[in-house]
């Protein structure tokens, strides 16, 4: 048996890869139009080159963190952050301070959006949902209506919420453990 070729020799360029085959498919000449460069090209110009690098900046500490720790900020938001500290380390500690400590936040305003939604579903209990719906009923949309209505609350407080941390937080657990219907 004789040895294969090896593969740098046999194969130089893909051109002649694809020459090879389109000869033993039976095609021997290709029309040049055909061809991605035109005999005596070159693929690019020099004027596509770039003529320095790019130069990359940054954005503000401030608008890093709150783009990682929350569902998108305002601009109202960041000029709270701002007036947090005198540096980036001081706002950084005093925001995570404060999102730890949920309960000293005030989310009325999200409250009342919840509320103006006018959930049915929200403040049942685990045994009034399953007698409610699931156990007496075949109607899809009965049955889904707490996990949906679960799921319109969530983006609300995603959304509205200042309680910004927390909310992420809630997301990276349901996401991680896969629980469905947040």
């Amino acid at each position: 048996m004789a040895a294969a070729p090896s593969s740098a020799s046999f194969v130089q360029s893909r051109r002649r890869l694809f020459a090879a085959l389109f000869t033993s498919a039976g095609i021997e000449d290709i029309d040049p139009s055909l061809a991605m460069r035109r005999p005596g090209r070159d693929g690019f110009r020099e004027d596509d080159l770039p003529q320095s690098p790019a130069v990359l900046s940054f954005p503000p500490a401030a608008v890093r963190w709150l783009s990682r720790c929350t569902f998108g900020y305002t601009v109202q938001e960041q000029a709270d952050f701002n007036a947090l500290g005198a540096n980036d380390d001081a706002r950084w500690t005093a925001w995570v301070n404060q999102q730890l400590a949920p309960a000293t936040i005030s989310d009325s305003a999200c409250d009342a959006r919840i509320a103006s939604a006018a959930f049915t579903t929200l403040n049942k209990s685990a045994n009034q949902l399953w007698n409610d719906h699931h156990s007496v009923t075949t109607n899809y949309y009965l049955r889904m209506l707490p996990v949906s209505e679960t799921e319109c609350a969530t983006v609300i407080r995603q959304t509205y919420s200042r309680r910004q941390l927390q909310e992420v937080m809630v997301d990276f657990w349901h996401d991680h453990f896969s629980v469905f219907g947040w």
